[in-house]
């Protein structure tokens, strides 16, 4: 068995799958966009440039896999890039919609030249990335899977509107280009594997046979778990340290959580939020966001985060709409104890690993970070230790890619 693994722009899951993929001698090709190979290793070594932020950020796009083995392909990430480049310019989003629209296409129609240069059994690609090279992939009798991390298409923006519900099964919900091109992709695939049951959740929704759909949770890479500081216990601490990480705006809950915050004053608390913060969100919340018991720090690298965990007490995410978040994986392995929602799509378990909370209610957010405030900080720890070995046992770099493995088997053989 050989498997095409297709990660599109950015540090993506299916990096990880490809050098898993790799390990266990059925990875055929990579392919993926804005790699950083010998030849860009070599550029940068020689001006030594390699402590500069976003060089970083280039080279930890790096997998352990061979040069020979990875189809790079820099055209869609100008485009990706670009489109960056306007968003936080002029904040127009439709002109980023179409420049996202040319990435995804003209990376999926030169991927259609793989299946002439290496040969493979599936086509394991990631959902609007695929396009023109599923069709040929089929052609050639090859079988496809869509790999889709986050609600099905038609369901995430509605799951934004109406505070995490999902719709009823019989209503049409018209999407735009954006979403149309994952759409397309799941609709074209053979099979699709999901990080999630609350994502395959959305898939039946919409109708879609379970059978077809697959729960692969992505768990935890090795880069991340090396850096874990070990949890310090401090007594002498007695506020209630939170920490958010990611986009801070409607999708993960961000106006929620503000509104819960404002309801528990009197209770020590502070949070820190890491992420972009929503300009609307800024705008109507800045009295708390100003406060000084909000620190707002940012984007910070991704393996210096996990310092930042190690020392909160508890992670708070009330996403309503996500695929399986890989923050809330990394806040388990650091120790925290998880507020989060069912729509969050993690393993953390309800009253063993924290609280998971209704979608959406303020109310269910405000009961959960005041039971944690009348929990002692040893009961904080204990917790966060059975979120550590959890991860640590059942949801690292190596389970993924034995549960990939599985379902490649089970596509191939069954």
């Amino acid at each position: 068995m050989k498997v095409i693994i297709s990660n599109g722009n950015f540090k993506f899951i299916l990096g990880v799958a490809a050098e898993e993929a790799e390990k266990r001698g059925i990875l055929g090709s990579f392919i993926t966009t804005g790699y950083p190979t010998k030849f860009y290793i070599r550029i940068i070594s020689f001006f030594k440039i390699g402590s500069l932020s976003l060089v970083k950020r280039f080279l930890l796009r790096r997998e352990n896999i061979p040069n020979e083995k990875v189809t790079n392909y820099y055209l869609s990430e100008l485009f990706i890039q670009l489109g960056l480049f306007v968003r936080r310019l002029t904040g127009q989003s439709s002109y980023t919609d179409f420049l996202d629209d040319v990435a995804f296409k003209s990376y999926g129609y030169a991927n259609r030249n793989i299946f002439k240069k290496v040969d493979g059994d599936i086509y394991h690609f990631r959902s609007a990335y695929g396009l023109e090279s599923v069709i040929k992939a089929r052609s050639n009798g090859i079988i496809s899977v869509c790999d889709h991390s986050i609600a099905h298409p038609e369901i995430c923006e509605y799951l934004i509107k109406n505070n995490g519900q999902l719709p009823d099964v019989k209503k049409i919900i018209n999407i735009n280009a954006y979403w149309k091109n994952m759409l397309d992709d799941i609709n074209n695939a053979d099979h699709c594997i999901v990080n999630s049951d609350f994502v395959k959740k959305t898939f039946i929704n919409r109708n879609y046979d379970p059978s077809k759909v697959h729960v692969v949770y992505t768990g935890i890479d090795n880069d991340f778990l090396n850096v874990v500081p070990k949890k310090i216990l401090n007594t002498s601490n007695k506020k209630l340290n939170m920490i958010f990480i990611g986009e801070f705006g409607y999708r993960k809950g961000a106006d929620i959580l503000l509104e819960a915050l404002a309801k528990v004053n009197n209770i020590d608390w502070k949070i820190t939020i890491v992420g972009r913060v929503d300009p609307s969100i800024l705008i109507k919340y800045n009295k708390i966001l100003y406060s000084n018991r909000v620190l707002m720090v940012g984007f910070i690298p991704r393996l210096e985060l996990a310092d930042l965990l190690s020392k909160s007490d508890i992670f708070i995410f009330p996403s309503l709409a996500e695929g399986s978040a890989r923050v809330a994986y990394m806040a388990m392995a650091c120790g925290c104890y998880i507020i989060t929602t069912e729509n969050c799509g993690s393993v953390a378990v309800d009253k063993m690993s924290g609280s998971i909370v209704t979608p959406g209610s303020i109310m269910h957010l405000v009961d959960a970070i005041t039971y944690c405030s009348n929990l002692s900080k040893m009961d904080l720890l204990n917790v966060g230790e059975f979120n550590s070995a959890l991860i640590r046992n059942k949801y690292t770099q190596n389970n993924y890619g034995n549960s990939l493995l599985k379902v490649y088997n089970e596509i191939m053989y069954v």
